[in-house]
C-alpha cells in the first residue's frame, strides 16, 4: 500500500511540475505577432525602425519552443538590416533642370566644407532637395494631366 501511495505521489508531483513548465516562447511570438500585425495593420513600410523591434521580439523566442519555428519564419521576412541611406544628390544628367544640378553642387559642396559649415550647408541641401521633390511632384502631375 505504502509503495502504491509513493508511486500516486510521485505521479501527482510530475504532473504539477509538468504543468507548470509554460512554454514561454509561445507567449513571446504570439506577443511579437500581435506586434507585427498592428504595424501591418497601420500600414507601416517594412522599413520602419518598429519592424527591428519585432525581429529581435521574434529572434529571443527560445530554439526550445514550440512557436520558435514560427517566430523564425516571420522574422525572415523583415530584413535584418536598415536600408542604405538616400543619397544626397545625384549625378545631373543632359537634361537635368536648374535645382537638381545646383543639389549636387551642394552635396559637392557639403563634401568639402569644414565641420563649422557643415551645418549650414547641409540646411541648404535640404531646402534644394525640397525644392527637387515639388519640381518632380509638379512634373509628374502636368504629364498625368496630358491628353493622349
Amino acid at each position: 500500500m505504502k509503495r502504491a501511495t509513493w508511486s500516486l505521489g510521485a505521479l501527482l508531483f510530475a504532473s504539477l511540475v509538468l504543468a507548470g513548465c509554460k512554454d514561454e516562447g509561445v507567449a513571446q511570438y504570439q506577443k511579437a505577432r500581435a506586434h507585427y500585425d498592428k504595424l501591418i495593420d497601420q500600414g507601416r513600410p517594412i522599413s520602419d525602425p518598429e519592424f527591428q523591434q519585432v525581429r529581435r521580439e521574434l529572434e529571443a523566442v527560445p530554439p526550445g519552443s514550440d512557436a520558435h519555428d514560427d517566430a523564425a519564419k516571420l522574422a525572415a521576412l523583415i530584413p535584418n538590416e536598415k536600408l542604405p541611406p538616400r543619397p544626397l544628390a545625384f549625378v545631373p544628367t543632359a537634361d537635368a533642370g536648374a535645382v537638381d544640378v545646383r543639389c549636387a553642387e551642394l552635396a559637392a559642396k557639403l563634401g568639402r566644407a569644414d565641420a563649422g559649415r557643415r551645418a549650414a550647408v547641409m540646411e541648404e541641401l535640404r531646402k534644394c532637395r525640397q525644392a527637387l521633390e515639388r519640381e518632380h511632384a509638379h512634373s509628374n502631375e502636368s504629364d498625368g494631366d496630358a491628353p493622349n
